[in-house]
């Protein structure tokens, strides 16, 4: 957990070398740039926390690759883009929070399948 340690800087890829984390909370730091599609190769990820940055661009499709991922939160950064229909494979999410961001369209359909959703902020 390396949050509110006023970070800066882009999210470094090199995390990606971690490759038996199961938590990564960056939350409320100064990181910018976009979410590096490497972080999709951390198979092990059950918990990702990017709120309060000033992140952009779209969530890469390569996060759809982290099966294991039970929350997701990247509220209040600068994201666009559709909300990606890949968030169908995550079939353990529990907490889903994409608010306070500019994502565009609906929301997907493969968000309904997802049984053990809990908290949907959107």
């Amino acid at each position: 957990d390396l949050s509110s340690n006023s970070l800066t800087g882009s999210t470094p890829s090199s995390l990606t070398k971690l490759q038996n984390l199961e938590y990564l909370g960056l939350y409320y730091n100064s990181l910018s740039g976009r979410i590096p599609k490497e972080l999709g190769k951390l198979s092990a990820l059950r918990y990702l926390a990017l709120d309060g940055n000033d992140l952009h661009g779209e969530l890469p499709k390569e996060l759809g690759n982290l099966t294991n991922l039970r929350a997701l939160a990247v509220s209040g950064n600068y994201l666009s883009g559709p909300i990606p229909d890949y968030i169908g494979k995550w079939v353990n999410l529990s907490d889903l929070v994409l608010i306070g961001n500019n994502f565009s369209g609906n929301l997907p359909a493969e968000t309904f399948s997802l049984t053990k959703l809990e908290k949907l902020y959107v």
